[in-house]
């Protein structure tokens, strides 16, 4: 049985399309709400190159719900400042322009999560 539950990503999902660009760190700050350890030995990276890493020190649930997300959301690239104001950071350099042959060594792209455009609605808008 999956410590990821449905209702876990259903909150989630709540809180993405109630904040819009939520940061690694308050999917976090949620699953510690509902009592799920984040802390571990776990990376995102990117398939293509292994050294460019989405967040890392992650718990196996916590991956398990970022990788549960990531087909329901969008994801663009965030600014570290993001981040730095949720109180998270890694500590390696962030991906500016990735070489032709990939890095050699680890590298960041700070990620947001947002509703998926097809899905968002135009709030307030008057047609």
């Amino acid at each position: 049985m999956s410590i990821i539950t449905p209702d876990l990503i259903d909150a989630a999902l709540d809180r993405i399309t109630r904040d819009d660009h939520v940061t690694m760190v308050e999917l976090g700050r949620l699953l510690s709400a509902h009592g799920v350890e984040t802390h571990g030995n776990y990376a995102l990276c990117a398939g293509a190159d292994p050294n460019v890493i989405f967040w890392a020190g992650m718990s196996e649930p916590f991956l398990a719900l970022v990788k549960a997300l990531w087909p329901l959301t969008d994801h663009p690239p965030s600014s570290y400042l993001a981040y730095l104001i949720d109180g998270g950071l890694l500590s390696i350099p962030i991906a500016k322009r990735p070489p032709k042959a990939g890095y050699t060594s680890p590298h960041w792209v700070p990620v947001c999560f947002r509703p998926k455009a097809s899905g968002r609605h135009l709030k307030g808008a008057k047609l």
